[in-house]
């Protein structure tokens, strides 16, 4: 009788053994602390279904594929994590193991244990589930809390306790990438650098021409001015209004004044033809300062499908695309050899550089040589143009030409939702102009901010006002 009762003690404890193994085998006993998300995300022609801890995916109402049924999913995300235009799915998964389907070689046993993992799997339609795993990660190595998307196709992962990071796709594998938090660029624009002559008669140095706008300029973590008239190196090339010619010496003053970028898509960029260009862009270029709207010889049709006409910036983790372009250049036709000399207002041209701009870029500052002289009010083909840009992705406008200050306002385009900021008109920055409106330099600036998953805002925008 005390041997029966015996076995019967050794057989019960082996029962709830078995079932507290079972139970835990079928994650039971995983962490109370996990959220367990549900979601519906459209991958390809068909659905990723998240629900009840499992993950799998769905085409014309039936269940192709799922990782495994001892594999417990607490996250989902779809995202071009390694860039190659092809969307992966991105699992955060609990699973028996601290490795992937294949232990490394110098492991002898896999152990049992329930880990967390990031698994990456790619949709392939020649295959039967649609389904292939590219990536398997080991075992983390902390508690993450959520997974989601981070700046640039990176991964935005939270743990449970610490700051978040981001982590990108490198050769083969996630790559920790860095903290993620929010990063911030300033920028400045300033107005039309219109040098007549009665400015050059002082003679060199220069820099007391920017020193109304040089703390603003200063300040800022990237400074723009259009650059009105082109820079010539011989004294005998040197001329005002109607077609200009500039001394390098006020290239000199410009740098000096810590301008990191210069607008040549103007009505004034062939005044000296590509003699001109090229002298203006070399010039800035061995200064280290970028040069936007026009190419030297030979360089504007590198790219005639619209990506040479972006000029990129990048400063303290945010990158920018600028783009210029002027609605005329006085008449003055390009030559057949250099047709993209200067980016002139072509829609086509302009929506094709726009989408390859958004596509790579954090923020996108378009500048544009538009609207009528001396006018305070933008005119009804400055807004229309204003509103293609939103259209097609700008988040800042910043216009040229009239010599005095236009407003600032925000638009929104119904379609696809986008908003642009406007500085119509900043006037001039320098000129010998007398009339007392023409004298007002305007001043944009606004900081482009980045979130770390990516969202990015254009704020604290201002139209300042200074007297020279």
């Amino acid at each position: 009788m005390r041997n029966k009762k015996i076995l019967f003690g050794i057989a019960a404890v082996a029962g709830i053994a078995t079932a507290l193994f079972l139970c835990w085998w079928k994650g039971a006993f995983l962490p109370g602390w996990i959220a367990w998300q549900e979601k519906e995300l459209p991958y390809h022609d068909g659905t990723l279904l998240l629900k009840d801890r499992e993950a799998s995916f769905w085409m014309n109402g039936k269940a192709l594929w799922s990782p495994g049924k001892d594999y417990f999913v607490q996250d989902a995300l779809i995202s071009d994590i390694d860039r190659d235009g092809e969307e992966e799915l991105i699992l955060l998964t609990w699973k028996h193991g601290s490795y992937g389907s294949h232990t490394p070689f110098w492991v002898k046993s896999r152990d049992i244990a329930l880990a967390q993992h990031i698994f990456i799997y790619r949709y392939e339609p020649g295959r039967e589930s649609r389904i292939r795993a590219v990536w398997m990660s080991s075992d983390i190595g902390y508690e993450i809390g959520s997974i989601g998307q981070g700046k640039r196709s990176t991964l935005l992962v939270t743990p449970r306790q610490g700051e978040p990071s981001l982590w990108h796709w490198q050769d083969f594998g996630l790559k920790y990438a860095g903290p993620a938090r929010t990063e911030e660029l300033t920028f400045t624009a300033c107005g039309d650098n219109l040098i007549h002559l009665p400015l050059l008669k002082k003679g060199p140095p220069f820099d007391y021409l920017y020193d109304h706008v040089r703390p603003l300029v200063q300040d800022a973590d990237i400074a723009a001015l259009n650059h009105e008239t082109v820079l010539v190196s011989d004294n005998a090339l040197v001329s005002g209004f109607p077609r200009f010619g500039t001394l390098m010496e006020v290239g000199d003053a410009v740098a000096g004044a810590g301008f990191d970028l210069v607008i040549l898509a103007n009505n004034h960029a062939l005044d000296k033809g590509m003699m001109g260009i090229d002298g203006t862009i070399g010039f800035y270029e061995e200064k280290g300062i970028k040069v936007a709207g026009a190419h030297r010889s030979g360089d504007a049709l590198a790219g005639e499908d619209g990506r040479n006409a972006i000029t990129w910036m990048e400063k303290n983790g945010v990158k920018l695309a600028v783009l210029a372009f002027t609605e005329h250049t006085n008449g003055i036709p390009m030559s057949e050899k250099e047709p993209l000399a200067v980016e002139k207002v072509d829609e086509d041209r302009m929506a094709e550089a726009l989408g390859h701009a958004a596509g790579d870029a954090d923020a996108v500052i378009v500048f544009m040589h538009w609207g009528e002289e001396y006018e305070k009010e933008p005119n009804e083909e400055q807004r229309r143009l204003a509103r293609f840009l939103c259209r097609y992705g700008a988040d800042v406008v910043i216009g040229s030409h009239p010599h005095v200050i236009q407003e600032l306002e925000e638009i929104k385009d119904e379609e696809t939702g986008n908003r642009t900021w406007v500085f119509y008109s900043l006037g001039n920055l320098v000129s010998a102009q007398e009339d007392p409106e023409c004298q007002k330099s305007g001043v944009a600036c606004f900081t482009v901010r980045l979130e770390a998953d990516g969202t990015v805002s254009v704020v604290d925008p201002r139209l300042l006002t200074i007297l020279r």
